[in-house]
């Protein structure tokens, strides 16, 4: 091993900060100490961080330029910088564009993994909203935390899901994101997958046995989200297969199939009453899904 990489582990200080010396001359960066001649004595100098082009950091993490990174870590300038309208860290840019191997240059300067921006997002939650799964397996790899949460509640797994990108689910199940982690308004991964049609992800989800009749804030199941759109039906035959409880009210006493003959969709209203959805169930007013369909 390098020398320069053996002190970065023992030191717990990045290499791009190390400067060795061997009677005064300065060492390769990839010389081990076999190859120096296994000296007894080496000069270190741990550079400060912060020279003025963090900037110059920012803008080149965001646009994956590899090259530009590397040297201004060299300088050395600081991994954990701030945009200064955004708040977001070179790595959070880097993540959110798929930039990996900058994201593997800015883990190995001991960027902070989980270093948040103005709306609380962390660099995880912003290659997993884009698809990037590469990036979130490196970012994993290197123990970023699975289930932070952004201003809103949504954990990495509900953008996730919310996209639709069903490689990164099942790469954040598998490593343990809490699959069932509700949200500000109640919601979870499921109700993200159900109300943006993502159907492989939905039934994903229902084989990883998340709570299928969890309910939001207002009351509301994923068979409620599912069924007020033409869009979500596949949602509706997985969840209706799954199992989930076809007459679950929200807070205002209306079941999914009320819900449904409420928007106009036959095919739906009809599938719900095929599979015994009750449809004599009344709501707060006493209207039940029949009247409602007969209107």
């Amino acid at each position: 091993y390098a020398v320069k990489e053996e002190l970065q582990d023992e030191l717990q200080v990045p290499s791009f900060r190390l400067r060795l010396l061997q009677r005064n001359d300065m060492v390769p960066d990839k010389m081990s100490w076999e190859e120096l001649g296994k000296p007894e004595e080496l000069q270190l100098v741990i550079l400060p961080i912060g020279n003025g082009s963090e900037e110059k950091l920012l803008e080149a993490a965001e646009q994956g330029d590899g090259k530009l990174v590397k040297q201004l870590l060299a300088e050395p300038a600081d991994p954990n910088c701030l945009d200064k309208q955004t708040h977001k860290s070179p790595l959070l840019k880097a993540s959110a564009q798929g930039h990996l191997k900058v994201v593997k240059l800015l883990i190995k300067a001991q960027a902070s993994l989980d270093l948040r921006d103005g709306r609380l997002e962390t660099p995880l939650m912003a290659a997993c909203s884009h698809g990037h799964l590469e990036v979130a397996q490196c970012l994993l790899s290197a123990g970023c935390k699975k289930d932070e949460t952004d201003e809103h509640g949504r954990t990495a797994l509900m953008m996730a899901c919310t996209a639709g990108h069903l490689q990164v689910v099942r790469l954040l199940c598998e490593e343990g994101s809490d699959k069932d982690a509700v949200d500000a308004n109640g919601r979870t991964a499921l109700h993200c997958a159900v109300t943006h049609a993502w159907d492989q992800v939905v039934q994903y989800l229902l084989e990883q046995r998340v709570d299928k009749d969890v309910l939001d804030h207002q009351g509301r199941s994923c068979l409620h989200e599912a069924v007020i759109s033409p869009r979500t039906f596949g949602a509706v035959r997985c969840l209706v297969d799954a199992g989930v409880d076809k007459h679950r009210a929200d807070a205002e006493g209306r079941t999914p199939l009320y819900e449904a003959a409420c928007h106009g969709h036959k095919q739906v209203v009809a599938y719900l009453i095929q599979h015994g959805a009750d449809v004599d169930a009344a709501d707060a007013n006493g209207k039940t899904s029949l009247y409602i369909a007969c209107q």
